[in-house]
């Protein structure tokens, strides 16, 4: 199945840590980057496997690009206690409404 640059080929669903990849699926080309189920089921099957292997309380932070951007892949992490940082496009819309929260609002 061609990609979604028009080749042929698969694309990798990639989690790494510390320059070392930890899990990998091959999905068909077409996919691209949050497609389907397959992060929230990668993130869920390595969170369990720290936790239960390493210590229940361990903090845990992924990082995403963009394509990741997902309010129901945010919930479910949440869910996990888990962290994330996604960096994504600063539309006009988001700066406003971050201009408009007050300073309390942020916490810490």
């Amino acid at each position: 199945m061609p990609t979604y640059k028009k080749y042929l080929g698969f694309g990798a669903l990639q989690m790494t840590w510390e320059g070392f990849i930890i899990d990998s699926v091959l999905r068909s080309g077409d996919k691209h980057s949050n497609h389907g189920h397959g992060t929230e089921r990668m993130i869920r099957r390595v969170v369990h496997l720290i936790r239960s292997r390493y210590r229940k309380d361990v903090p845990i932070v992924f990082h995403f690009d963009s394509g990741y951007m997902d309010q129901k892949l945010f919930e479910a992490m949440e869910s996990w206690d888990v962290d994330y940082v996604c960096g994504g496009k600063l539309y006009p819309d988001i700066i406003d409404g971050v201009r408009q929260t007050p300073q309390e609002a942020w916490g810490g």
